[in-house]
């Protein structure tokens, strides 16, 4: 009956009112005490992308453009685009009903209120943000927008009500802001493709439930992952229809994690690119190396290396960086102005203007293959519907700056890893691994016992097992099963610890230790807290002096790790961009070149 009433109601002849006038193709209800303006219906009128303006002049007089109407664009399958100004804060019920040209809708911050069914229909609609500003999801608002992926409802709403994101049935992922205190029958019915639903809200939100409707019902939440504060875990277990999750986890608590900062001594990012044909590809190092002042504003230098086939060029300068309150800047070379890259200060459901960018934050919790800490994902809404990734202490995932640096037509862009000193905070086991490149690698598992005291155990006896790899030149540990602390510690043949320290492996995804220093012979490494301790052994053959034998090997070292990109000297303290024949001085290390 509903859907019937539904389709007499859309069809209504809902054309302008005898008074409405039209400017540059867009009707209008004019009010003439309160000066302000609405846009009105003009069934099938409006095509192509279409700006409404904050005002508009007419006899002489300028009217504050602050409502959509109902039934404005209803019916207008042929707008491609709709431009909403900050003048806006009303949108009528079906006020885009049935425009399936659209793909993006941004709603700005001044609008307070979405009436129902604004968004019924719009099978097109792909991406969508709602603004701190909204406080109701009313009634069927997205009703049968089957084109959505993923929606952020920001922490100002309070209450979803009926059918809100019915039929909703192309949504894999959900993010629900902590305000949220009711969602209604139906809310989410029929989104059948639901993986993760990310929902902030501390006490469980009132659910209309029983056997025959319910927020999720003929939904999918049973084969997808609730996200909740780790405090309310148990009360989300305890009720329907939230228990009929697959899986239940807890969010990460982004507020009481310490923040990994960008600038750090000794950070180095290795970006992996390739040709479209992926038929030569090359690397690239970013690095920090000193400091620099800009229009009064002390800041770290940043460096580049690329090592290919083709071309090789050491310490290139690209620009400067600088941290503040969680906030990352960059100036370019050349520039005296430094520009925001990165605000970690966001939330879910903000908004941000960054260069020509209006990015909205959708997601900021989950799991990252190669990374452990807290990261956002930021969804473009003035352009193509292209979600960015921001990893905190990292940048992107693809260059220490923004994504859409990346994107080359034809090029293939990959970070491989990122690391400050020896802690390895990114590893994407995907790409090459650049711990093999021109050196040959060992393996080696650890071994894992719990100790009998104290009794209380941190994990289970089945823990995954820990491995590491080494060459003649690095010990590399990967850490990524375990989340605490401990105490890393490598012992010689007498008992003797030449490396030690306490690291925190629930922020940091691997060790990355030079060796190449170590004496010949065999090595433990033990790895331990009050209630485990993993062991494992490794063997080194260095002998002081290394010997490059040919040309080939040669090109490999250079290109090896980044343990050799910016530090060869000659005897005489001179620095050089590749080594030469005879004795060569990297990091320290003596390297003989035939």
């Amino acid at each position: 009956m509903k859907r019937t009433l539904l389709f007499i109601m859309a069809f209504l002849p809902m054309l302008a009112s005898a008074d409405a006038i039209e400017i540059d193709g867009i009707y209008y209800n004019l009010d003439s005490e309160a000066k302000t303006a609405e846009v009105t219906s003009r069934p099938n009128q409006y095509k192509g992308d279409v700006a409404i303006p904050e005002s508009i002049t007419y006899d002489d007089v300028v009217y504050s453009v602050t409502y959509i109407g109902q039934y404005a664009f209803s019916g207008c399958s042929g707008m491609t685009s709709i431009t909403i100004p900050n003048s806006v804060t009303y949108i009528g019920s079906y006020a885009f009903h049935g425009c399936n040209g659209l793909t993006s809708v941004t709603i700005p911050n001044s609008v307070t209120f979405i009436d129902e069914y604004v968004f019924y229909e719009c099978s097109g609609l792909t991406s969508v943000t709602i603004p701190n500003s909204v406080t109701v999801i009313s009634p069927y608002a997205f009703d049968g927008c089957s084109g959505l992926t993923s929606v952020t409802i920001p922490n100002s709403v309070i209450l979803i009500e009926q059918g809100a994101f019915l039929g909703c049935s192309g949504l894999t992922s959900v993010t629900i802001g902590s305000g949220t205190r009711a969602i209604l029958d139906q809310a989410f019915t029929r989104c059948t493709e639901l993986t993760d639903v990310y929902c902030y809200a501390k006490s469980v939100p009132i659910t209309y439930d029983d056997n025959y409707s319910n927020a999720f019902k003929d939904s999918s939440i049973e084969y997808a992952t609730l996200h909740v504060p780790a405090a309310s875990v148990s009360a989300y277990q305890a009720t329907r229809p939230w228990k009929n999750f697959k899986e239940i986890v807890a969010l990460k608590d982004q507020e009481n994690m310490a923040y990994h900062p960008f600038i750090e001594d000794d950070k180095v990012w290795a970006v992996r690119l390739a040709d479209e044909e992926q038929t030569e590809e090359y690397f690239e190092y970013y690095y920090f190396d000193g400091d620099t002042i800009i229009n009064g504003q002390t800041a770290k230098r940043m460096l580049y290396d690329r090592i290919g086939s083709n071309w090789d060029k050491s310490g290139e300068y690209i620009g400067a960086w600088y941290e503040q309150d969680k906030k990352v800047y960059y100036a370019g070379k050349g520039k005296q102005q430094f520009e925001l890259l990165y605000d970690f200060t966001l939330s879910t459901g903000d908004i941000i203007q960054n260069h020509d960018r209006v990015l909205q934050v959708t997601k900021m919790s989950g799991s990252i293959p190669g990374f452990k800490g807290t990261y956002l994902d930021l969804q473009y809404i003035n352009t193509a519907p292209i979600v960015e990734r921001w990893l905190e202490g990292v940048g992107s995932q693809y260059y220490p700056w923004l994504n859409l640096c990346a994107r080359w037509a034809g090029v293939g862009v990959g970070l491989l890893f990122c690391k400050a000193g020896d802690e390895i905070i990114y590893y994407n086991s995907e790409e090459e691994d650049p711990f093999s490149m021109g050196a040959k690698k060992h393996r080696f598992d650890f071994t894992h016992t719990i100790k009998t005291k104290p009794k209380a155990r941190t994990r289970e006896d089945n823990v995954e097992t820990l491995y590491g790899e080494y060459n003649n030149q690095l010990l590399d540990i990967r850490l990524n099963p375990l989340d605490e602390a401990y105490l890393v510690r490598i012992t010689n043949e007498s008992d003797q610890v030449v490396y030690e320290k306490t690291i925190n492996a629930g922020s940091i995804v691997g060790l990355n230790i030079d060796i190449s220093a170590f004496a010949k012979g065999r090595y433990t490494v033990t790895m331990e807290n009050s209630s485990e301790v993993f062991t494992g052994e490794f063997e080194t053959i260095t002998t002081g002096i290394q010997e490059l034998i040919n040309e080939e090997e040669t090109k490999n070292f250079n290109s090896s790790t980044l343990q050799f990109f910016n530090s060869i000297y000659n005897l005489q303290g001179q620095r050089l961009n590749r080594m030469q024949k005879g004795l060569n001085i990297v990091n320290g290390r003596k390297v003989f070149v035939k």
